[in-house]
């Protein structure tokens, strides 16, 4: 089984030194980083933090819907931020919630 840490990207001052400090420990495997809307300015600070990343791409929460066919133009634009954060950030996975 591997433990996983849950953040969210805008808020690295207070996650990364915590998210570390886990690592160190042997607490924590793999760390989940939620990118809610216009969170690419955060990608540097999470860049070095010594373990693997998952990135979870926003939800309703942030008007992210891949049911909406009349939001296809913003989910594509959403979208293509969160793979650039996956990308910098050497993700291989992306979690998306399938909308409503």
């Amino acid at each position: 089984m591997k433990i996983g840490l849950k953040v969210w990207a805008s808020n690295p001052i207070a996650h990364v030194k915590a998210a570390e400090k886990l690592a160190q420990d042997g607490l924590c495997d793999y760390i989940e980083i939620y990118v809610g809307n216009n969170m690419t300015d955060y990608i540097e600070r999470w860049h070095d933090l010594p373990l693997a990343k998952v990135i979870h791409a926003p939800h309703l929460a942030h008007k992210f819907n891949f049911a909406d066919c009349n939001l296809r133009a913003y989910n594509a634009k959403i979208f293509s931020e969160v793979q650039m954060f996956a990308d910098r950030l050497e993700s291989s996975l992306i979690i998306c919630h399938g909308g409503t």
